[in-house]
């Protein structure tokens, strides 16, 4: 759910980010002190993906960026007691370029056949904005076997944003919410814009504003 009273302005800064890859990623670009890209990527370990693949990815994200994403990747780096091919990548891409790893080793991921928890979910930065990010992982994984990641971006200037109607979260019909967005989670051709636009309405009928 959006919190902010600043979340239609921000909405009114984005833009769909299209990518030329062949990777499962989608991306936006938001308007803020500065542009801002939020990339979203899924891999599978038995997808041949290639750091050039990676990289190439990351390349057309811009200068500042937070990648993020279920990644399937093991490696000690982030908390691992093993390591895989994805997990080998993405540590060598990050140290060859200015990418900064921000999870702090709380676990994402919840296998219930094993009854293990582990961190499958990554959070990536651009090294020039990860000391303005706060993050944690939610507790609460609602029907999800993933942890979400929570990420705030601590503006370095303050926003000019009219002061409009904010949503009251704690007055929230939460079941009603996620029957309004239920279906947006096996759907993986839905559009950032249709996605946002999803979200914000099921937001709208379900939480009240304030006046």
């Amino acid at each position: 759910p959006l919190y902010s009273s600043a979340a239609s302005d921000v909405y009114k800064r984005q833009e769909e980010l299209i990518l030329n890859t062949e990777l499962q990623a989608v991306a936006v670009r938001i308007h803020l002190d500065k542009m801002y890209t939020i990339c979203s990527l899924y891999m599978q370990e038995r997808e041949r993906i290639s750091k050039e693949d990676f990289i190439g990815l990351v390349n057309q994200l811009g200068e500042n960026f937070i990648l993020c994403g279920d990644m399937n990747a093991h490696h000690e780096m982030w908390g691992h007691d093993d390591r895989n091919r994805l997990g080998r990548m993405i540590c060598e891409a990050v140290e060859e370029n200015d990418m900064i790893l921000i999870n702090n080793g709380e676990p994402t991921y919840f296998n219930a056949r094993s009854n293990k928890y582990s961190i499958l979910d990554l959070c990536l930065t651009s090294i020039g904005i990860a000391s303005f990010i706060d993050y944690f992982v939610y507790e609460d994984r609602g029907e999800s076997d993933h942890f979400p990641l929570c990420i705030q971006l601590k503006h370095q200037k303050k926003l000019e944003v009219s002061l409009e109607p904010r949503f009251l979260e704690h007055k929230a019909d939460w079941d009603l919410y996620r029957q309004l967005t239920e279906t947006l989670l096996p759907n993986t051709d839905i559009s950032v814009k249709d996605f946002t636009e999803t979200i914000i309405n099921a937001a709208k009928q379900s939480i009240p504003l304030s006046s």
